[in-house]
């Protein structure tokens, strides 16, 4: 990095790993649009920092009109390597950053002080690792004094604090995540046969892969889902063909666009999404956005998302305790009326604008 004192405008910079499409989804849109509402509510331009791969963001107009987010008039893109003397970054003296993991925001904390840092906090990221250096580095990045941190969901929030992260009440505030009606919405159809998702991610550990393969072909064999009534998808990345018990064909997608993904999601009829952390995480969320009724597993405080809607079933990770949420599940999208008055009623935000009105409250005053 190196000063440029006062720029033209003062910016709103996101550093991130990638903008790439199969990168740009969950916590990095997120943060994407919070980066663009802060700017837009302080007259300031964005920059969209990659520190892994050139900056792609052919795919952002598209991005932020499906989540109605108005882009601010100044947007830039760049590249800074530690590997790359030739690309630094210049930095204004009004300039902030928005960082979308301890990683990011420790690179961040050699050069800019922590009062100038704002980090979104999107998962426990501690629970990425072992007892070891790189988890004892996130609770440090995270507890660094003067830091601004905003957490994805009251959920996430609630259980940092109670687990080492007490200094949030001070330094900290929570949002909740918003499902625009343009892209998440019940679209009606033939609904025959019912369409079966599940969230596939073999390398991410957390998502559970193998659990859940054991909960789908138990229930494939209990007759919960039987293959004559089922159209299976399986839908993450790093996906091979499968087939599963009885040699049921499975659909796979990957690497799919924000509208390909919400497409697919929106003739959606029964989920299965695992994360084995706190977060709630988006898939539960956009089905229930969209319609469909999810299964996901409880853990620790994450007992129930009925708040989010009543079509979200938090299940025990047992495979007997996910085969039973599937079938309560699985009855469930097959009652319509019931199906459609808790997609009706639910409490998802459907405005990111809503959503950011309190964290950006906070930062004027924090």
């Amino acid at each position: 990095m190196f000063s440029i004192g006062r720029g033209l405008r003062p910016r709103i910079l996101m550093v991130t790993d990638s903008l790439a499409p199969s990168s740009f989804f969950g916590g990095v849109g997120t943060a994407t649009l919070f980066a663009a509402q802060l700017a837009n509510q302080r007259g300031a331009g964005l920059g969209l920092v990659t520190l892994a791969e050139d900056p792609y963001g052919s795919n952002l107009k598209e991005f932020f009109d499906l989540h109605c987010v108005q882009p601010p008039p100044h947007v830039e893109f760049r590249r800074v390597s530690l590997k790359e003397a030739d690309r630094p970054l210049d930095v204004g003296s009004e300039d902030l950053f928005v960082t979308t993991s301890w990683w990011s925001t420790r690179r961040i904390l050699g050069s800019i002080a922590a009062n100038r840092i704002i980090y979104v906090l999107q998962e426990d990221e501690r629970m990425f690792y072992p007892a070891g250096d790189e988890q004892l580095q996130a609770q440090e990045t995270m507890s660094e004094p003067g830091l601004r941190v905003l957490v994805n969901s009251r959920l996430l929030y609630d259980h940092m604090i109670n687990t080492g992260c007490p200094f949030l009440r001070e330094r900290g505030t929570w949002f909740e995540p918003a499902f625009p009606q343009r892209i998440y919405f019940f679209e009606p159809g033939d609904r025959s046969p019912l369409n079966f998702f599940f969230y596939a991610r073999p390398n991410n550990a957390r998502n559970l892969f193998s659990r859940g393969i054991a909960a789908i072909n138990k229930a494939f064999t209990t007759g919960i889902l039987r293959p004559k009534d089922w159209r299976f998808h399986f839908v993450g990345k790093d996906l091979r063909p499968l087939k599963i018990a009885g040699g049921s064909l499975i659909e796979t997608a990957q690497r799919l666009s924000w509208n390909h993904y919400a497409a697919l999601i929106r003739r959606m009829d029964l989920g299965l999404s695992l994360m084995h952390t706190p977060h709630p995480s988006y898939p539960p969320l956009d089905l229930a956005a969209s319609g469909a009724v999810a299964v996901t597993n409880a853990f620790a405080s994450k007992t129930s998302l009925s708040a989010y809607s009543e079509n979200i079933i938090c299940a025990d990770l047992s495979v007997d305790g996910l085969v039973e949420g599937l079938a309560k599940g699985a009855e469930l999208a097959r009652n319509s009326e019931l199906r459609l008055k808790n997609y009706h009623t639910q409490g998802l935000s459907r405005s990111w604008e809503e959503s950011f009105a309190p964290p950006l409250s906070w930062l004027d005053g924090a």
